[in-house]
């Protein structure tokens, strides 16, 4: 009943907060004589455009809007922008070693780069790894975009991006710091001088970074559990040779230093009475129930008692000469930072260039260059449990390049056009070192089947058109040609596999706009995903391949190409004199390809006594083969936002996202040593056509609300508030049990005088409990261990009640 009316409490605070009319979601005026709304402009088609004439899904954040709410990084802006970001989505580890930009549903099906749905981009240029980890200290604006955006981003966009573009230095001398400290020993600090160089034509800024988010949990060994550090220096310089060409470089250096994450177990339970619904490989109906230990109904909450929060934390005395003297000597490992602790160390560097120039007809020609290093090393209890049965090694070693450059003519013209070139590579290299102690190993070994040495290279052409048919109707066309080749080096034989594809991404948009303050459009667009090594195959035995086949005639060393085809119906206005903005998207799309890790095991039979394995007739090793399949959705939804301002001094705003994103056809055999026939004449499920896609909720939402007024002097004064709203979402794509939905609170009260202010803040005021997500995880922590088909959730913990104090001073 207490847990009821805080929420209650909460809600109703967050509601009368909502009924003060603002600005929250888009660039504002902090006061005036103007109680309207700021214009925004954006890049999301590479071209300067006004939020409401860009007939897309975007949301845009400026710098001050990000600071008024609390926005850092990713983590914290997805729930108010409308997508997710799971740190992982399969049983890799948790943390900041990955992340997975999730939009509408499209969650990819492995932790690797190459099958994300959705990207994050720095100042145009592509980030491959090390995304969990940008913060927004010199960010301008964020501007995140929704829906296949292949046709101007390329690949791994054809769910969204987000795209953090950084500011310019002032032409004028200043420098800004700020700190933060909060009760349970958070400490951020950034400090930052700009200024002109050699007067207005060359100007820069150079930002130092010590970011220490404290651990909030501890596992049962002491060891804390979800500490992040952060350290990095920024330098950005920008030039104006002349009136009509403008250069800028920027250089980022950053080291990452974490604990292991903030994460865990849930161990299943009796399943008895529970019965789910499946197809056989014919698609013919077949309920079956669930014959092991699993978790399966209502979830348990963090106060339940069921939650194990006790992984180890403490390096072994075996993992000591692997991780300091690469005593495997793996050449990734000896390549990644030395890392002394279960975690996560990681050196990022990232380089870029941009420049424009402008002729006297007003047409453009931009270029665009960058290059990004990201090298962690990551070390975990992969049971997250006390018992010593797995622990997992990672180097994840990352760098890409990318080179852009396009043409574009007069803006204002009739018919406008764009033409570009552009160029990418990228390597993604992993192995994953073991200790399997459940199976008797007594020390770490190199698992050669999960174990990535990627190269990417993807040459491309694009253009749009676009063509004032009225005064008041547009037709545009973006179309993006690009040829993808993979190539992935084995292990042992030193061969090299490859294979390419050749794409034509099209976006077809009809926008009418009866008055500069209204667009109302509909989209057709087509996205695809890069090609997906299927590693498992690649390193299967003969035999073990003549077993896959026999399973899946179609299996191959490289997934299907995934492919996604969208139509969109959205509107935007801006009404009552610039007070009140909205902007609204209907979308259907149809989702081919989608890679599914499925983890194939020997036949039932070789499960003994005794266990046999790795023989003619038991090819596969006693964990399995891990396969890549292609599976086919259909995914639609919503998206609203809306922001006003009806004086002043009052702004406030809301977003809501609903998405329903059910598989069309899909086929796990993975599940198959854990689940059984709900009658004795029906078959195995193979199939689970109609389920929700895990990983992603299905409704998602925000409301938030300022006031300020003067204080003395320049200072005024404010309050504000921010309600974020997470429904449900499925623990796995069988649908067995689902994440509860949750609310936040936080509250933020101050005063600011230009780009200076003092602020006290409360996030998560109610202290709510709930996990911030969940996968379906095996019980590793058996003893003995014979199989894998013992069931539990992985949980994410949440953060817990913090109060903070928040400084920014410029000195001008």
């Amino acid at each position: 009943m207490k847990k009821v009316s805080v929420v209650r409490a909460s809600a109703a605070l967050a509601f009368s907060l909502a009924l003060m009319p603002g600005a929250p979601l888009l660039a504002q005026q902090a006061s005036g004589d103007s109680a309207g709304l700021s214009e925004v402009v954006v890049t999301a088609r590479k071209r300067e455009e006004t939020l409401i004439a860009v007939p897309l899904s975007v949301q845009a954040f400026s710098a001050a809007e990000l600071e008024r709410s609390g926005i850092t990084d990713l983590k914290s802006l997805q729930t108010t922008a409308g997508f997710s970001f799971p740190p992982q989505i399969t049983t890799a580890a948790a943390g900041r070693a990955y992340g997975n930009l999730v939009f509408r549903g499209l969650a990819g099906g492995t932790s690797q780069p190459q099958d994300a749905s959705g990207s994050l981009f720095i100042d145009g240029i592509f980030i491959s790894s090390g995304g969990a980890s940008v913060n927004t200290a010199d960010v301008e604006r964020v501007e995140v975009l929704k829906g296949p955006q292949n046709a101007f981003f390329g690949r791994s966009t054809f769910g969204g991006l987000v795209n953090f573009i950084t500011s310019n230095p002032s032409t004028k001398f200043s420098a800004k710091a700020d700190a933060e400290l909060t009760d349970r020993g958070t400490g951020n600090f950034d400090l930052s001088v700009e200024g002109p160089i050699f007067g207005d034509n060359l100007r820069g800024r150079l930002m130092v970074l010590s970011n220490h988010k404290a651990g909030q949990y501890r596992a049962s060994d002491g060891g804390i559990l979800g500490e992040e550090n952060t350290k990095s220096v920024t330098g950005t310089l920008y030039a104006t040779p002349t009136d009509n060409l403008w250069l800028r470089f920027r250089g980022h250096y950053q080291q990452d230093d974490d604990s292991s994450a903030a994460f865990g177990y849930l161990k299943g339970t009796n399943c008895a009475g529970f019965t789910y619904s499946g197809m056989t490989e014919a698609g013919a109906p077949a309920p079956y129930v669930i014959t092991r230990q699993a978790q399966c109904g209502p979830v348990p909450t963090m106060n339940s008692g069921r939650a194990i929060i006790d992984a180890n934390t403490i390096v072994l005395p075996s993992e000591v000469a692997v991780l300091t003297q690469n005593s495997l000597l793996d050449p990734f490992l000896g390549e990644a930072p030395k890392l002394k602790h279960l975690g996560l160390r990681r050196d990022i560097v990232r380089l870029s260039a941009q420049g424009g120039f402008s002729f006297a007809n007003k047409s453009e020609l931009a270029f665009n260059a960058g290059y990004n290093s990201s090298n962690a090393t990551t070390a975990w209890d992969l049971d997250r449990t006390s018992v010593l049965n797995f622990s997992n090694i990672q180097p994840i070693l990352t760098d890409d390049m990318t080179l852009d450059a396009r043409f574009s003519t007069d803006s204002s013209r009739k018919l406008r056009a764009l033409v570009g070139v552009s160029y990418f590579r990228s390597t993604y290299r992993v192995t994953q070192i073991d200790l399997n102690a459940a199976f008797g190993a007594s020390a770490f070994t190199l698992n050669i089947p999960v174990y990535v040495d990627t190269h990417s290279y993807v040459p491309a052409v694009y253009a749009s058109l676009d063509w004032d048919i009225l005064d008041t109707l547009t037709l545009s066309g973006d179309v993006r040609y690009q040829k993808d080749k993979v190539e992935n080096l084995v292990r042992g034989t030193n061969t090299i596999i490859s294979n390419s594809t050749n794409k034509t991404m099209p976006r077809l948009t009809l926008s009418f706009k009866p008055d500069k303050e209204s667009n109302f459009y509909v989209t057709y667009a087509e996205g695809v995903q890069p090609l997906s090594l299927n590693a498992g195959f690649v390193s299967a035995s003969a035999d073990a391949k003549a077993y896959l086949r026999n399973l899946f005639p179609n299996i191959s060393e490289y997934s299907a190409v995934p492919t996604l085809k969208s139509f969109e119906i959205g509107a935007k206005q801006t009404l009552l004199d610039g007070r009140l903005q909205y902007s609204v998207a209907l979308y259907d799309s149809k989702w081919d390809n989608r890679t599914t890790l499925t983890f194939v095991f020997n036949p039932l039979s070789c499960n003994g006594p005794p266990l046999q394995q790795n023989t003619p007739a038991c090819p596969l090793g006693v964990a399995g083969s891990a396969q890549q399949l292609g599976n086919n959705a259909k995914v639609k939804g919503i998206e609203l936002s809306a922001s006003a301002n009806l004086t002043d001094r009052w702004s406030a705003g809301m977003t809501l996202t609903y998405n329903d994103a059910k598989w069309d056809y899909y086929y796990n055999s993975a599940f198959s040593s854990w689940i059984a026939p709900a009658a004795p004449s029906t078959a195995i499920p193979r199939r689970f056509d109609g389920n929700k896609l895990a990983n992603t909720p299905d409704l998602a939402g925000s409301l938030t609300s300022t006031y300020r007024a003067p204080l003395v002097g320049d200072w005024e004064w404010f309050a504000r508030g921010d309600l974020r709203y997470q429904g449900k979402m499925w623990d796995s794509d069988l649908n067995i049990t689902h994440s509860d939905p949750f609310y936040r609170l936080n509250l933020r009260f101050g005063m600011e005088k230009e780009r200076s202010s003092l602020e006290l803040y409360v996030n998560n005021v109610t202290n709510d409990k709930h996990w911030d997500y969940m996968f379906r995880l095996a019980d590793l922590s058996l003893v003995p261990l014979a199989n894998f088909a013992t069931q539990g959730l992985g949980v994410g913990l949440p953060s817990k009640r913090e109060l903070g104090f928040r400084a920014s001073f410029k000195f001008d």
